[in-house]
């Protein structure tokens, strides 16, 4: 018997990760299981929980440990100098590696480069020495983070490196094995992603999309702690004074709608979509604003 859910979990995936604990039905592991080594069961639903760490470090650990205790293995992905919290004085890469979990680094080098002036892969293999050496073991992956702080740049941080294999960076992997060859396309039947708030007004389509996978599928989870827990649960955003970093959005209901149909088309079918869009339009031409509230 496993932990109990961490204070202010989403109901949604409070459900997700009751549903995949079922053995008989769900094997659940790493980016690294799934995507190096292929370590996928013909006669199981295969989940990769993936966690990219974009702020809110202080619940990284209750939710590890949460998914530890049910013997869920995740990927949790720190960034390094642009975060708002110091992943170098933290022992919580460590503590995922003694409980089980994959630790890897979520790269911001591209933007560093461009930015401040950096050599972008000289600071990524510099990033990738010191993470091993924090986690006590060396680190097998690299996934690239986006965000506002781009769009001046018409960037991506994943076109540092996209061409290079990841083992001249001391890797098993990066963001390419997780895509269909020479695509950014997911190499998975199913995605479940919190980007963006985009579940914000169907929570259901969590439970729905793993309660219609099939045995030798591949489920993709990805999520963000802080997306995952109820607002209310306040984060230090301490920021280096870089160009463009800033903290997220404070969300509103014109901004989830808007992430819903960007995220959810399929899901909700083109009927609900193009009325949702037609919402959006009336809301923004009447400059109607409404408080984000996550509960």
């Amino acid at each position: 018997m496993g932990l109990k859910p961490p204070k202010g979990l989403k109901k949604c995936f409070r459900a997700f990760y009751n549903e995949i604990t079922n053995r008989d039905v769900f094997s659940s592991g790493t980016v690294r299981d799934h995507y190096f080594e292929k370590r996928l069961f013909p006669d199981k639903v295969n989940v990769c929980v993936r966690h990219d760490v974009d702020i809110a470090i202080d619940l990284v650990l209750p939710l590890a440990e949460y998914e530890a205790s049910w013997g869920i293995s995740a990927s949790y992905y720190f960034l390094t100098d642009t975060a708002p919290y110091r992943i170098w004085q933290s022992d919580i890469p460590r503590k995922l590696v003694e409980l089980g979990h994959e630790v890897g680094l979520h790269s911001d080098h591209f933007y560093e480069q461009l930015a401040l002036n950096r050599d972008g892969l000289a600071r990524l293999r510099e990033d990738i020495r010191k993470l091993s050496e924090l986690c006590g073991k060396n680190i097998s992956g690299v996934v690239w983070h986006g965000g506002k702080h781009l769009t001046p740049f018409k960037i991506r941080n994943y076109d540092l490196y996209k061409d290079i294999a990841p083992q001249r960076l001391n890797l098993d992997y990066h963001d390419a094995a997780l895509y269909i060859p020479n695509t950014m396309k997911w190499a998975a039947n199913e995605l479940i992603s919190d980007g963006e708030n985009n579940l914000r007004f169907i929570p259901g389509k969590v439970r729905k999309t793993v309660k219609k996978m099939l045995p030798g599928q591949q489920l993709l989870f990805i999520g963000h702690p802080f997306m995952m827990f109820e607002q209310g649960f306040q984060h230090r955003m301490d920021y280096p004074n870089y160009p463009y970093l800033s903290p997220p959005n404070k969300r509103n209901f014109v901004m989830d709608l808007k992430s819903l149909v960007a995220y959810n088309k399929e899901y909700l079918g083109e009927k609900r979509t193009e009325k949702i869009k037609t919402l959006i339009n009336w809301l923004e031409k009447t400059k109607i604003r409404y408080k984000c509230t996550q509960k």
